[in-house]
């Protein structure tokens, strides 16, 4: 039996008895990740002591934030993943359940990452955080998602575009520390492939979560275009006229 039909031999195994745990450690090996993450660096400062590759588009479009500018990045929309589960602001957690791996933040972010052994799907319906699927490498789960929104904000870098593949490599450093090591494919944003590795540290005690949240969604005050504050007087439209004195 080749590697892909003994491979296809335990999807259909996972898909009529239900055993759909396919790792290649036991469950009861899988290492300690429990509880809150995001206790290190800022995620932009990866990008400021290791530069990407930029295109010379992108790298012409980006203006640095002046005060009193709140800029697209906060402006409302559904949270996404472009690399980052979280920073040090945002704390994140894993949850494991058979077959899967759910990755949550602060911020509202949720991802799915299957590991029962399905492939990536060849044209998936592109969504905030993409689709994903994982397998375990001993104590290393790596992750690869395809199917992004081609708008998920890629910090200072603008839309995130078509065709973006991102695969992580995330394992214990050691007791308290998670590494997670991100190679991004995003061929409206980069030349070539952009790696880097960053660190997160595990959030002391009975972390309880907090709600981060930044939108700006509706809020007339701000100019989207200029990306400043403003004070709008426009009524609103279909306002009725006022009653009669």
């Amino acid at each position: 039996m080749t590697m892909h039909s003994r491979r296809l031999a335990r999807i259909a195994a996972c898909s009529v008895l239900g055993l759909c745990a396919i790792h290649s450690v036991g469950a009861s090996e899988l290492p300690d990740w429990s509880g809150w993450w995001g206790q290190g660096d800022a995620p932009s400062r990866s990008f400021i002591s290791n530069p990407p590759p930029l295109r010379k588009e992108r790298l012409s479009q980006m203006v640095r934030r002046q005060p009193g500018e709140i800029g697209p990045g906060l402006y409302c929309g559904p949270a996404t993943f472009t690399g980052f589960n979280g920073s040090f602001v945002v704390n994140f957690e894993f949850l494991f359940t058979p077959g899967r791996v759910t990755i949550t933040n602060e911020g509202g972010m949720i991802r799915r990452i299957y590991t029962d052994g399905r492939p990536l799907p060849a044209n998936p319906e592109p969504s905030s955080t993409g689709t994903s699927v994982g397998h375990w490498e001993g104590q290393t789960l790596v992750i690869e998602t395809i199917g992004i929104s081609p708008n998920a904000q890629l910090g200072r870098f603008g839309a995130i575009g078509k065709n973006a593949r991102i695969v992580e490599h995330i394992r214990l450093k050691q007791k308290d520390i998670l590494e997670t090591e991100v190679e991004t494919s995003a061929p409206e944003v980069f030349t070539a492939t952009d790696r880097r590795s960053y660190l997160t540290g595990r959030v002391p005690g009975k972390h309880s979560p907090l709600e981060a949240n930044f939108c700006s969604e509706r809020d007339r005050s701000y100019d989207a275009k200029s990306g400043k504050e403003r004070f709008d007087t426009t009524p609103p439209p279909n306002l009725p006229p006022p009653p009669a004195q």
